[in-house]
């Protein structure tokens, strides 16, 4: 996993944890969130990109 992955997903896990910890309490979690919410973005579109390409190409892999 490269650093960047690993650093979404420690992102997401703290995400996740805290939500889990306030037992799905929309404002709790909207305040951990604060000023957050960019960097939560920006990291989730770069993943999501990276992971698009990535199954793209295993596709391509897979059946040529």
């Amino acid at each position: 996993m490269s650093d960047e992955a690993q650093k979404v997903a420690g992102q997401l896990g703290k995400v996740l944890a805290q939500a889990h910890a306030h037992g799905g309490n929309p404002v709790k979690i909207r305040d951990w969130l604060a000023g957050r919410e960019k960097l939560l973005s920006e990291n989730l579109s770069d993943f999501s990109d990276r992971y698009a390409a990535q199954m793209s190409q295993d596709y391509q892999s897979l059946f040529k």
